[in-house]
């Protein structure tokens, strides 16, 4: 069974735009679970919020769950960083992407180390080196995971976000400096969105359901 993955971008939106990346990652992951899939974040949401962040799903029903994921999001909130900003609609972009690590790329060029991961003590202590690094050895760059009691798990998990990483560097250098995904922000259209949320933490709302005036 293949993952599938969403790409959350803030576009070129301000700190309220970045924070509801970081709130909608959460709520979707959540959906994701009661909708019985597999759901992991690539990338740490952050308290600050996030430019963007991936994430990737498995089970019988992700690719349609993707499919209704995609599109313009709406959050429609008094800003929670500027208490006297009248602006009070924000917005996130999810995009699927496609993420077939580690095909251009050959065994030689990394390094696996595993440790002990962390554990909470007791009888749920990790207790076999499940952790995992792994080292891009011709440019340095490394990635690792340490989330699943799998070493096997936490190896895929760790080669995703070392191969994305690459590419985003490989993306850099193509573009002369430039945001990596800048072009996956300039695609955010405002004024359509496909669901529509308000709140912290985040609660859907039916169209119509609330005034949309105000800044777009």
């Amino acid at each position: 069974m293949e993952w599938k993955f969403l790409q959350i971008s803030s576009g070129q939106g301000p700190g309220e735009c970045r924070l509801f990346v970081t709130l909608l990652a959460v709520f979707l992951r959540r959906e994701a679970e009661n909708n019985n899939l597999e759901c992991d974040f690539l990338d740490e949401p952050g308290k600050q919020g996030n430019a963007s962040i991936l994430l990737r799903l498995r089970g019988e029903t992700a690719e349609a769950f993707a499919r209704s994921w995609t599109g313009t999001m709406q959050w429609i909130q008094p800003s929670p960083l500027r208490p006297h900003h009248p602006r009070k609609n924000w917005f996130a972009g999810i995009t699927e992407v496609e993420f077939a690590p580690g095909e251009e790329f050959h065994d030689a060029e990394f390094r696996v180390e595993t440790r002990r991961a962390s554990g909470h003590g007791g009888q749920h202590l990790n207790k076999t080196d499940s952790a995992v690094r792994i080292t891009h050895l011709p440019t340095g760059e490394s990635a690792e995971a340490s989330e699943e009691r799998s070493q096997l798990r936490n190896r895929e998990t760790a080669l995703l976000r070392l191969i994305r990483k690459l590419r985003e560097r490989e993306r850099k250098r193509e573009l002369d400096g430039k945001q990596a995904r800048r072009h996956d922000h300039y695609t955010l259209i405002r004024g359509a969105p496909r669901r529509i949320f308000t709140g912290s933490p985040l609660r859907e709302i039916e169209k119509g359901a609330v005034s949309l005036s105000g800044n777009p």
